[in-house]
């Protein structure tokens, strides 16, 4: 559905019992809420409102790009505030992961829980990749999807998928989320700022954001749990749905 918000209109993909404790789950760059669509039917009997949206300038949404990860999580706590929520788990995906953990690090009143999925403590951007997007290059779009896979066969529909989506946002939004993944370099300030629930998802053959890496950024968020999800990489949510809904399903009981 479409909801009006302020200036701006976001699209908001939603599931589970609208009267249930609100998960909202935040995509990763260039992407929308079609990350999610495994997890918002999977967990559909969960007992919680499970929302997706589509981040502003992205997708079905209309509205400004944020330039930087803390504009993003400003426009999620203006999002709770229009949906009438005093607080959330969020669940995020590599910039959605960051923006996850601002949120919770700088509104921590607002943050139920965080669940952080292909997360490293910096987040850095290859220069030619960043050049490739500004340019709106295609080859930026494949690199991305190639890079976001396991090299596994069994990843070709996944991998097509993901570029074909890139493919299809609009000009400039995947520079500008990557932009903002790079420039992030306060992941270690804010995971220990954070007073939540948390726990980080990494996956065994994340070529982007490694699991080796992703276990050093739970370890600086005190309490955090942290999971691997085998035979996946970085989109592990689309690779290996059926391990990460047990892991969300688990941890959200």
């Amino acid at each position: 559905m479409q909801r009006p918000i302020g200036d701006e209109s976001i699209y908001l993909k939603t599931d589970g019992d609208p009267d249930g404790a609100a998960v909202i789950f935040l995509h990763g760059s260039g992407a929308n809420h079609e990350t999610w669509l495994a997890q918002l039917s999977g967990l559909s009997a969960s007992g919680r409102c499970l929302i997706a949206p589509d981040l502003p300038g992205h997708g079905k949404s209309v509205g400004s790009l944020r330039r930087t990860v803390p504009e993003f999580s400003d426009w999620l706590v203006s999002l709770l505030d229009d949906l009438g929520m005093k607080s959330a788990t969020v669940v995020g995906h590599s910039l959605g992961a960051l923006i996850a953990l601002d949120f919770a690090a700088r509104y921590g009143s607002r943050a139920d829980a965080i669940f952080l999925l292909g997360i490293v403590p910096r987040m850095a951007v290859n220069p030619d990749l960043l050049a490739s997007a500004k340019a709106n290059d295609p080859l930026a779009a494949k690199l991305v999807a190639s890079w976001s896979c396991r090299k596994s066969a069994e990843s070709n529909v996944v991998r097509e998928q993901s570029e074909q989506r890139l493919l299809s946002a609009r000009p400039g939004v995947l520079w500008q989320d990557l932009s903002a993944c790079d420039n992030y370099l306060q992941s270690a300030q804010s995971a220990a700022s954070v007073d939540c629930p948390a726990v980080v998802i990494s996956a065994d053959e994340d070529r982007m954001t490694p699991a080796k890496a992703g276990a050093e950024l739970a370890a600086m968020i005190v309490g955090a749990k942290y999971r691997v999800i085998e035979q996946a990489g970085h989109n592990m949510m689309l690779e290996q749905p059926d391990r990460v809904n047990d892991v969300l399903r688990q941890e959200l009981a």
